[in-house]
């Protein structure tokens, strides 16, 4: 279900990114097809040559900018330093540089619609023997779809490279650790050391039952912070929970239960965080062990009195499969 949800968000994410970017196309919110009027101050006029570039400046009254972009910036003219690459005697490709402070945050939007922030790009017209020009900006795209998909390749490039690679290794190396424990019989160990918990927890499971030792293994698994090994052993203690359940369609207190605890579980060593941190460059990235272990030990007492609690009140007494007898 929540494919679907996540589905329908980057659909809705789409539509309204590509509306939007059609509303200014339509209403022309750019002026892209419009020759706008300006004045070009050009050192070496008689050296315009086709080829050739040249710094000149661009002058503009600020009455005509702020009618012609519905703007409200303050001043008397508008001046600002530009490239002029000469196509011609008549014609020139200009460049302004946006990262100068004379330049208005309008034509730093355009030059961002344009896929390339820090210079605006125009076509420039100028009137023979006259410093008088008129400029037409350069076709914009698709700015806001183009940031969508620019988004979603960038965070898929941070989340296989960045992220998911390097994780490999070091969840490598803790599931080995984890097998090793395993064969060396410490897992085991951890296993009867929390059999006590265990067995208050889930008075409906038989001691030998095979669902209570995924349930330990996968609490134990939990609490090395290795959810990726822990999953397999959730899911057989499901599989056997079931099998002690009278009635298939409705859960046990011992599965709602595990479900709390494992979903809160207390982690002691969050190796998948801390792999995490150290990917991200964090510099220390052991330290949220101790946030961990508390905020984990609030959630699962929560978790259990919450089951606990619940579970003697009538209502879901009544819909206890162990309790089909009752009315």
């Amino acid at each position: 279900m929540l494919n679907y949800v996540w589905l329908a968000l980057m659909v809705i994410a789409v539509l309204v990114a590509a509306g939007t970017d059609l509303h200014t196309k339509l209403t022309d919110k750019y002026r892209e097809d419009v020759e706008i009027p300006i004045q070009l101050v050009v050192p070496d006029a008689a050296g315009a040559q086709r080829g050739k570039t040249q710094t000149a400046t661009l002058a503009m009254p600020v009455e005509d900018f702020n009618h012609l972009y519905k703007q409200q910036i303050t001043g008397d003219t508008l001046r600002c330093t530009v490239q002029l690459q000469f196509l011609s005697e008549a014609r020139a490709r200009m460049t302004l540089n946006t990262a100068s402070e004379s330049v208005p945050g309008f034509w730093k939007n355009v030059a961002k619609a344009q896929g390339h922030p820090a210079e605006m790009r125009a076509e420039v017209t100028l009137a023979t023997g006259a410093t008088t020009a008129t400029f037409r900006i350069e076709k914009t795209r698709f700015e806001k779809l183009a940031a969508v998909t620019d988004a979603a390749f960038n965070f898929a490039k941070i989340a296989v490279i960045d992220i998911a690679l390097p994780l490999i290794g070091i969840m490598a190396l803790w599931l080995g650790v984890m097998k090793i424990a395993e064969q060396a019989g410490i897992i085991r160990l951890l296993a009867a050391a929390i059999a006590p918990i265990t067995r208050r927890l889930f008075p409906e499971v038989p001691t030998e039952h095979p669902a209570m030792g995924a349930m330990v293994l996968n609490i134990a698994a939990n609490w090395l912070g290795l959810s990726n090994a822990a999953t397999p052993f959730g899911l057989k203690a499901m599989e056997e929970l079931q099998k002690l359940n009278p009635k298939q369609d409705t859960a046990t207190n011992a599965m709602v239960m595990f479900l709390g605890v494992n979903t809160a579980s207390i982690t002691l060593i969050p190796t998948t965080m801390i792999g995490m941190r150290v990917v991200m460059g964090s510099a220390n990235p052991a330290e949220i062990i101790g946030t961990t272990i508390f905020a984990g030990a609030c959630a699962t007492t929560t978790a259990i009195i919450a089951v606990t609690v619940l579970g003697k009140l009538r209502p879901f007494r009544k819909d206890d499969p162990n309790r089909t007898g009752e009315s």
